[in-house]
């Protein structure tokens, strides 16, 4: 929301803690090579796919982290 508001370039981030979310949010470019993708990213020629993990996998991850389950 930040980067639309300005009128910045848009990517998507995550910050998984579980396998189980990886994957839900990813920027897309087409582009060949890290310094072709740079260059698309900059220009704005991305097509963001934000998602988040289902709730238990938040729940899992939570209380991994605060050292209550253990994880394999």
């Amino acid at each position: 929301r930040f980067a639309e508001e300005r009128g910045l370039p848009q990517i998507c981030g995550s910050d998984a803690h579980t396998p189980e979310e990886l994957g839900n949010s990813l920027t897309e470019v087409k582009a060949g090579t890290l310094s072709a993708a740079m260059k698309e990213i900059k220009a704005g020629r991305t097509k963001l796919h934000c998602g988040k993990a289902p709730l238990l996998v938040h729940a899992y991850s939570t209380l991994s982290k605060l050292h209550l389950i253990k994880e394999n």
